[in-house]
């Protein structure tokens, strides 16, 4: 079991709501493909954030529009999926990442419904006078 992270981009002045909306349209092709555990993100507060916390954004978010995560059970799988989420972005960066989970919850919302709370959401990009062995040992 393997999780994946895709980030979307989309143009600067670009509202978010029309991604998170194509994000969703893709969710039970992406199930069809094998995918579950599926979790979509859509970078739809960054304006109230950067007025209220200014700090709390940092980089060129202006270009992020979400995130789309979900579990496989294996790796090789992902291409599958990959075509469909590069119908939304057609050239998504995709991540295998490790994740914990530190508190259990019960899912109180239906599918494609907001949830209650905020997403922190971090994507390091490697400096350029940094090597692979220097990035990711830190």
């Amino acid at each position: 079991m393997e999780k994946l992270v895709y980030l979307l981009r989309k143009e600067p002045q670009m509202p978010a709501a029309p991604i998170g909306e194509a994000l969703l349209r893709a969710v039970p092709a992406i199930k069809r493909l094998g995918a579950y555990r599926i979790d979509v993100h859509v970078a739809d507060l960054t304006e109230t954030v950067a007025d209220k916390a200014p700090a709390r954004i940092m980089g060129p978010w202006e270009r992020f529009g979400g995130s789309i995560a979900f579990w496989l059970d294996t790796l090789d799988d992902r291409l599958k999926i990959e075509p469909v989420l590069k119908d939304l972005d057609p050239t998504p960066a995709g991540y295998l990442v490790t994740e914990s989970v530190v508190q259990r919850y019960e899912r109180n919302w239906a599918d494609g419904e907001r949830r209650a709370g905020v997403t922190q959401f971090s994507a390091l990009g490697k400096p350029a006078t940094a090597s692979e062995d220097e990035f990711y040992y830190w």
